[in-house]
């Protein structure tokens, strides 16, 4: 009797309630009646895909459909909207395009998807403010940022020589860079022609033969330099001229340019240089 029917039966509420799991096995009740079968434990196990695709079971259901591999497969994007389903699903939720272009930056801050999609989420200005330093220190990410890269406090000191060797970087900041051993290696003449960097570093400076043309006068005013140096600084003019009487006390020095020393009476009358001038 009931085989004959079962729409009819199933349709009386007592019925229904007695019979749930086998009237909902029937297409004409299930289509009648999907949003309490499937809200019946013993009916969804059994069609959840069917169940799921329902917009109102789904509704009352996200949960519990989307930790079926076929519905979510079917409806990744809305399941991963759920903040439960994206709790536990957020690595499969995240590499899914649209899901990723939804949630971008809680996706990121998720390690494990962070580290598969480290280019794509740095180069998201939310998600690089929050992640500089580990986005820096990615050979893609850094290739393309490493202006903003390098201006991170974090990031410039393990990456100081990479960063320095950027044209663009290092107008920015080439105190820091000069003062790296390495960087000052390779860039002492444009390190040397600032002037911040040159008072810590004017020995180092004046010492390369290409900073010391350029900047003679400034170099041999300073006395390690000058000490080091003081013939050939004596024998530029404006240097000679700021320090005759240091000049021509140096023996090398005073022979090379005597004519003129002796033209100076503080060094002419030196007991050393009296008899000589005199001559």
């Amino acid at each position: 009797m009931y085989a004959l029917c079962n729409k009819s039966c199933c349709l009386h509420e007592e019925v229904y309630a007695l019979c749930n799991k086998s009237c909902c096995l029937h297409e004409e009740v299930y289509a009648l009646c999907y949003v309490s079968c499937c809200l019946h434990e013993e009916v969804f196990p059994l069609c959840y895909v069917s169940c799921c695709l329902h917009e109102k079971v789904y509704a009352l259901c996200n949960k519990s459909c989307c930790l079926h591999e076929e519905v979510f497969a079917l409806c990744y994007v809305s399941c991963c909207l759920h903040e439960e389903v994206y709790a536990l699903c957020f690595v499969s939720c995240c590499l899914h395009e649209e899901v990723y272009a939804l949630c971008y930056v809680s996706c990121c801050l998720h390690e494990e998807v962070y580290a598969l999609c480290n280019k794509s989420c740095c180069l998201h200005k939310e998600v690089y403010a929050l992640c500089n330093k580990s986005c820096c220190l990615h050979e893609e990410v850094y290739a393309l940022c490493y202006v903003s890269c390098c201006l991170h406090e974090e990031v410039f000191p393990l990456c100081n020589k990479s960063c320095c060797l950027h044209e663009e970087v290092f107008p920015l900041c080439y105190v820091s860079c000069c003062l790296h051993e390495e960087v000052y290696a390779l860039c002492y003449v444009s390190c040397c022609l600032h002037e911040e960097v040159f008072p810590p570093c004017n020995k180092s400076c004046c010492l390369h033969e290409e900073v010391y043309a350029l900047c003679y006068v400034s170099c041999c005013l300073h006395e390690e330099v000058y000490a080091l140096c003081y013939v050939s600084c004596c024998l530029h003019e404006e240097v000679y001229a700021l320090c005759y009487m240091l000049c021509c006390l140096h023996e090398e020095v005073y022979a090379l340019c005597y004519v003129s020393c002796c033209l100076h009476e503080e060094v002419s009358i030196r007991a050393m240089c009296h008899a000589v001038c005199m001559d």
